[in-house]
């Protein structure tokens, strides 16, 4: 029973056994996700295409970038030093139970490689090629009274746990150009600009709870437990109940996504742009498809002195099945930025409407604040602040070198707190890119 209890929680560490959607990278991390208008080069791939119209430089080529980035959404590094290793009394249970929201406890843990040169933009055209992976998984607040708290005679409800892993590579072809518009809009308005990119999907490794409902009633009877769990994996083998990346395909699935975007230069000044992200998004896992089954059932159970080992006590169920092929959303997202400029100071602001939640997506709306200074032409600092979606709110810092053919720059990112110690996740980034 302990098993099918946890489930969920082992699913979570499928995630550190891919290999394989961002398209974060230092400046766009350091500037809090303010980075609609920002995007230059093959880096305006994923944020807005249209921003490929008005090129700084002619090429750009990438040096690599890496992306790393690790949250929840409950305990801070402090708080969890403290009560590693220690004995628990009630107010420290209860402290714990008080820091998980009700939604649950979340863990993300997202991945970004741009390998060296595959990345490039030539004057208004572009193409990218990354590397991603992508989780969001939730516990139920109700799974931790259970594990936490002595048991009472009440239910306890763990259906409201959710996990979802992709690993994939994508590549992304963008063009943007002026818009021809003066027939049809008023004289005077502000040039636009559109562009668009088109994504080919390959993907690594998928997994999902795509079914959970689990429950335990606890009367001065006995206990009764019904759980039923369904996992649906590609590219992930499961074989005498231990999981592993052993597959027929290298790439067992394959897909698309589109982006549109638009951009106006309203003045000296002010920027603004629009993007509509992840049009027709979907992969296809077509080979190593499996559904993995848990389920477990028993009446009038009984626990002494805290062991939930129940032996024989109820029926279990434990398998796993091919099937012939999962198809995965990549859900719609609506993105709004602008930029002022005053000197040698830049502010942005963007604002995010997602749908429904993914890997990909929140379903939250999530606003970015960003601000850069040039204390030199060649030195950079950069300051971001963002917060809504699912996850904690983050605060970030970055900085570089800009040279005219070289630029190299850094970003950390702390959720929650502005300082490490108190903070709930951290991101890294750094990264280098040639341009002429």
């Amino acid at each position: 029973m302990k098993k099918i209890i946890f489930i969920s929680i082992i699913f979570s560490f499928i995630s550190l056994n891919l290999t394989a959607d961002t398209f974060d990278n230092p400046i766009s991390i350091s500037l809090g996700d303010a980075y609609l208008i920002k995007a230059s080069g093959y880096r305006a791939l994923g944020w807005n295409p249209a921003n490929l119209a008005l090129y700084d430089n002619k090429i750009t080529i990438s040096l690599s970038t890496l992306n790393l980035s690790l949250a929840n959404n409950a305990f801070s590094i402090a708080f969890y030093n403290d009560i590693v290793g220690q004995y628990l009394d009630e107010g420290d249970e209860q402290d714990i139970l008080d820091r998980i929201p009700d939604s649950g406890f979340g863990f993300d843990f997202d991945l970004g490689f741009t390998p060296l040169i595959t990345s490039f933009s030539y004057k208004n055209y572009a193409f990218s090629s990354t590397a991603s992976v992508l989780s969001t998984i939730r516990f139920s607040k109700g799974l931790f009274e259970f594990l936490i708290e002595d048991i009472a005679f009440q239910e306890y409800d763990f259906s409201d746990c959710t996990g979802e892993v992709v690993g994939f590579y994508e590549n992304r072809l963008g063009y943007a150009q002026k818009l021809r518009l003066k027939d049809l809009l008023p004289y005077g308005l502000p040039p636009i600009y559109g562009g668009f990119s088109i994504s080919y999907i390959l993907g690594a490794g998928y997994a999902k709870i795509s079914k959970l409902e689990s429950s335990i009633v606890n009367s001065p009877n006995g206990a009764e437990i019904d759980t039923n769990i369904k996992i649906q994996t590609s590219g992930i083998k499961r074989e005498d109940g231990e999981f592993s990346k052993e597959t027929e395909k290298t790439f067992p699935g394959s897909g698309f996504r589109m982006d549109i975007g638009f951009l106006s230069k309203l003045n000296e000044n002010i920027t603004v742009g629009l993007a509509f992200k992840n049009l027709f998004g979907n992969i296809t896992w077509s080979s190593d498809c499996q559904q993995h089954i848990f389920s477990a059932y028993g009446d009038s159970i009984y626990a002494y002195s805290g062991n939930y080992d129940f032996g024989d006590q109820f029926d279990e169920v434990d398998t796993t099945y091919t099937i012939n092929e999962i198809k995965q959303t990549i859900p719609f997202e609506i993105h709004m930025g602008g930029k002022y400029e005053l000197k040698v100071f830049n502010f942005y602001l963007d604002y995010v409407q997602g749908f429904e939640s993914s890997a990909f997506t929140s379903s939250k709306p999530k606003i970015s604040l960003g601000a850069e200074y040039d204390i030199l032409k060649w030195l950079p600092i950069r300051l971001g602040f963002g917060f809504g979606d699912e996850r904690s709110s983050h605060y970030s810092l970055g900085s570089g070198l800009e040279f005219k053919t070289f630029a190299f720059s850094w970003a950390l990112r702390s959720y929650y707190s502005p300082f490490p110690s108190y903070s709930k996740g951290l991101s890294y980034s750094a990264g280098a890119i040639l341009k002429f």
